[in-house]
């Protein structure tokens, strides 16, 4: 597989992620070529949302990723892991922004 063909097909892989990001199931995601080394074959590792078994994303990612990424390339994580914060935004960098406008 060329590498443009490896781009859009991570970037596929991102996008369904984003869905169960969205949807709470994980809360964050590490996307990384297999250790393997069977050409494009990826792996990924999810940390788990509040309240979601491991069972359960195992089974939705396995479906929304079927064709993407085999299941044994899957690590989900334990929710107890927190995933770093966000880069800090300065206040004072901001613009204020005028209510009458």
């Amino acid at each position: 597989m060329n590498d443009m063909c490896t781009f859009v097909r991570r970037d596929l892989i991102a996008e369904k992620l984003e869905i169960a990001r969205t949807l709470g199931l994980v809360t964050k995601y590490s996307l990384r070529p297999s250790e393997t080394g069977e050409g494009n074959s990826v792996s990924l590792r999810v940390w788990r949302g509040p309240g979601a078994t491991e069972a359960t994303i195992r089974a939705y990612l396995i479906r929304l990723l079927d064709g993407l990424v085999s299941d044994q390339q899957i690590v989900v994580t334990g929710e107890g892991e927190v995933p770093a914060r966000p880069e800090r935004v300065d206040g004072a960098r901001i613009a204020p922004i005028s209510a009458a406008a």
